[in-house]
Parts: C-alpha cells; structure tokens; sequence
C-alpha cells in the first residue's frame, strides 16, 4: 500500500485520458528505486518532455502515472524542468521523491521526511560582510499531505521506518558540510527544521505558483546527518 491508495475514491484515477499523477526525482538513480517498489513499473513508455508513462494496478482500475527525472541536482535547473512536464502534461499531483539530509536528532537513516514549509537557506541580504537571513517558506500541497498523514496512520506500524508529515524542510544550491553553517541554519530557522536538500524550495514554490489548480509533495528519505555524517558510517 502506497500514498496512491489514498485516492481509490477519487473517480478520476480511472480515467485514461489524463495523469493525475507525474512522480519526479532529481537523479535518475532516485528515480529507479521507485521503479523497483511495483512489478508493473518495469514497462516505461517514453511520453513527451522525457517523461515515461506506467501503469499502477490496483482492484479493477488501472492507474496511469507519469514519471520524470532531468538527471540533474539544484533548484533552478530541477523548477524550469518540473514546470515544463507540468504544462505539457498537466498532473494535478506532483510528488518529488529523493533522498535527503536530516537535521533534527530525532530521526533515523531511512526514516521519511514528508515536509509542510520548505525555504531556501540561501535567501537574504549580505550587509557589512555579515549574511542576513531572510527565511520566507513556501509549503506543499495540503491536499498530498493530508492524505500521507492518513496512511501513515493506517499502515504506519507496518512499516520499518518513520515517517513525519508536518516538519519543515530548507534547501539550497550547494551541498552543505560545514557545521558552523549548519549551526547557523539551525540557530535561525524555525524549530521543526528537520531536512536539508537541494530540491524541496523549488518544489514548495511550484506549488504556492500554481495553488488551486496543481498539488506538489515532497518524499524524502534521509541518507545521511548533515551535522554527524559519522553516523552514515556505521
């Protein structure tokens, strides 16, 4: 059981003109571990914009979903690309899944992180030499994450992981390994800064752009301590 089941109800999962669903990831090799959760994911069929069509089979109902990745890492190149598969094929759900960072300490490798806010740590004003911060947060479709937090509820205790569905998330167009930075992030953010990317802002912004008419998740699992990159170690 998957965050598709959710929508069972929905009576437009069974239509076969349209993609209600376009599942992304920013790495191709992302993208295949999702490849691998279903056996019908196998068969991809190559659509317009590089995207790839497959099926997700549940009941009687056949489930067409697109999937997408631009093989590269950052928020600008990953936003002009998500927004170019979105107007050629018009999702109304998009979910953004990858790895992350992890920040807080109260989460393990493997553990999900389904961020509400995401701001880019990246945003602000340097004056004097000294960086002031400017954390403005964009949050993720309601709709997704509402329906994360009923699975998570329903199935939770069968899974062999955690997943979080109300902390906050901020990314930025490096990768991050200088604790004094980190620190600085963490000391300025809000309390529930959990994961750390170079993707989710871009994503939260599509979807502030496009409220009403789309709905954009992020899904990432944590693949390493952005403060103790030991423990990854072990």
């Amino acid at each position: 059981m998957g965050i598709l089941d959710a929508f069972k109800t929905k009576p437009y999962l069974a239509s076969k003109e349209t993609y209600n669903f376009l599942v992304v990831a920013a790495l191709q090799e992302e993208l295949n571990e999702f490849y691998k959760v279903n056996n019908s994911f196998s068969k991809q069929t190559p659509k317009e914009g590089g995207a790839f069509e497959i099926n997700y089979k549940f009941d009687r109902n056949i489930v067409k979903i697109l999937t997408y990745t631009p093989n590269k890492m950052g928020m600008p190149f990953n936003a002009a690309a998500i927004m170019n598969i979105i107007s050629i094929h018009e999702p109304h759900y998009t979910i953004m899944i990858g790895t992350c960072a992890c920040i807080a300490k109260d989460h393990n490798l493997g553990d999900v992180l389904i961020p509400d806010r995401v701001f880019s740590y990246e945003s602000g004003k340097y004056e004097k030499g000294v960086f002031n911060p400017d954390y403005v947060a964009h949050s993720t479709g309601e709709e997704l994450r509402k329906q994360a937090e009923l699975l998570k509820s329903i199935i939770g205790n069968k899974l062999n992981f955690n997943v979080t569905t109300d902390e906050d998330f901020c990314s930025g167009g490096a990768v991050v390994d200088d604790v004094e930075i980190i620190n600085e992030i963490i000391k300025k953010s809000g309390r529930k800064l959990s994961g750390l990317d170079m993707e989710a802002y871009a994503v939260a912004c599509i979807n502030t752009v496009l409220k009403g008419n789309k709905e954009l998740l992020v899904i990432k699992g944590i693949s390493d301590f952005a403060k103790d990159k030991e423990e990854c170690e072990q």
